[in-house]
């Protein structure tokens, strides 16, 4: 069994060695596209941009989405309290 978790992991190091700096490239413009407007969205409702980062952690994301979607948002808060003084 050892032999096979052995040609198992050579597998996996030549798999991640063959993806190359192109790959690497376009997994990080994804990233980078994917991450930008959830940071700005995220600044947006009134919470810190870095909440967009956490949608890459799996089981986060879903937990983030949650929260935001039932939350109330500093933002609105804000509006609120200015609304009721004028």
């Amino acid at each position: 069994m050892g032999a096979s978790a052995n040609q198992s992991s050579e597998r996996y190091t030549s798999l991640m060695r063959s993806i190359g700096i192109p790959a690497l490239l376009v997994i990080l413009l994804v990233a980078t596209v994917y991450v930008y407007p959830l940071c700005r969205i995220a600044k947006r409702m009134g919470y810190a941009g870095i909440i967009g980062v956490l949608a890459f952690i799996p089981g986060i994301n879903l937990i983030l989405a949650y929260v935001l979607a039932f939350a109330n948002w500093p933002v609105l808060r804000e509006h609120e309290s200015l609304r009721r003084r004028s």
